[in-house]
């Protein structure tokens, strides 16, 4: 497993065990974090589509689902999965371009 999936399971981990989803501090955090929906500060991101998930952590019942470890892979997967895609269909349109 590669050194920044083992960061992020760990991350995860913590999350759920520790309930930061529940943690008044946390969630004021994850408030605060929206001013990165700002153009002048989205525009430095690589994956924008995490906008989408900080705009649903907002929400308690999505937090509550995100506490649920198969809910949390879930999530992710899809996300590699769209990253994955965006990826390669990127590339095949560059490659076109140059040809």
């Amino acid at each position: 497993m590669r050194k920044s999936k083992k960061i992020e399971r760990l991350l995860k981990d913590i999350l759920a065990q520790r309930n930061c989803f529940k943690d008044e501090a946390f969630i004021n955090y994850l408030k605060y974090l929206q001013y990165w929906k700002r153009p002048e500060y989205a525009k430095f991101l690589k994956y924008p589509q995490c906008l989408h998930i900080l705009e649903l952590l907002q929400e308690e019942k999505f937090r509550e689902a995100m506490a649920i470890l198969p809910n949390a892979k879930f999530i992710e997967d899809q996300m590699l999965l769209q990253w994955q895609y965006y990826i390669r269909k990127r590339m095949r349109l560059q490659n076109i371009s140059n040809e």
